[in-house]
């Protein structure tokens, strides 16, 4: 069989072939990365071999489209990131003439993607479809509290029967509200897994999750929830809590004030200093 650059000289296009993913990623295991960065690595380039045309040849105009596939759906900087991870599996293939050399401009400036409330409620609908009870949790916590990915250990089968967590971010003591709905879905998850006290969301192996480990879950649910990707993060729920939280207090500013000027319309019918002049 020709290898990769033996094939390219011949002329023909190089055939991907899913071996090919699975030789990189134990290329980049043996380089010490991360099981989270090899998640990530082994989710773009499967998306990649997906995307390419039947018989999966690669050649640098093809690989440059699919940067502009990425571009109609993702923000730059998320593009960058998947590009960079397909140009790393191109040149352990020794295929460096298809790689991408120029990278999209990230705009500084640029706005973060925003969960919708509806997004948000079909990644629930997806987790509990996939029968998936501590995504479906984590999903719930951060969207419903705001609670940090670097807290979720703290979330304790005793704290949640308090109905809080509390932390100490910058020292600063933090109460975290669990709403009730929650805290008894919580529990009963608790429950079926034998989890009597200390973390609740744990490894298959009994430690607590760590936040590379949350931050590469939340993703894996965007394709059933019909959600971007870059959407689906622990930070995208945290957003959509503090929005909702805010546009609340907003509301409720205009309700109290409104209130307030009702309330002195009717002290000025009956008070006010014309009303008490004609009285004197």
């Amino acid at each position: 069989m020709l290898s990769a650059q033996k094939q390219a000289n011949h002329g023909s296009p190089y055939v991907l072939k899913e071996a090919d993913i699975d030789s990189y990623l134990q290329d980049m295991e043996s380089r010490d990365r991360r099981k989270g960065t090899l998640d990530n690595y082994h989710r773009c380039l499967e998306d990649f071999l997906a995307w390419l045309p039947e018989g999966k040849e690669i050649f640098r105009e093809r690989v440059y489209a699919y940067q502009e596939h990425l571009a109609e759906r993702y923000t730059p900087g998320t593009v960058n990131m998947k590009m960079t991870t397909v140009n790393g599996l191109l040149d352990f293939l020794d295929l460096r003439e298809c790689q991408v050399a120029a990278k999209l401009q990230v705009d500084k400036d640029e706005v973060k993607p925003e969960l919708t409330r509806s997004e948000y409620l079909r990644m629930l609908a997806a987790a509990k479809a996939n029968r998936d009870g501590r995504l479906y949790l984590l999903i719930k916590l951060f969207a419903t509290t705001g609670i940090g990915v670097q807290e979720i250990v703290n979330v304790t089968v005793e704290a949640v029967q308090t109905g809080s967590v509390v932390t100490f971010p910058n020292r600063n003591r933090q109460e975290i509200c669990i709403p009730p709905c929650v805290q008894g879905e919580i529990l009963s998850y608790a429950k079926e897994n034998g989890i009597q006290s200390g973390p609740v969301f744990l490894t298959r192996q009994g430690t607590p999750l760590g936040r590379t480990s949350i931050s590469n879950m939340v993703p894996r649910i965007s394709k059933d929830a019909r959600v971007e990707e870059s959407k689906c993060t622990p930070r995208c729920l945290q957003k959509l809590y503090e929005d909702t939280q805010k546009n609340i207090r907003a509301n409720v500013a205009v309700m109290l004030q409104m209130t307030y000027d009702r309330m002195l319309e009717q002290e000025q019918v009956i008070y006010g200093w014309e009303d008490v002049q004609q009285r004197v």
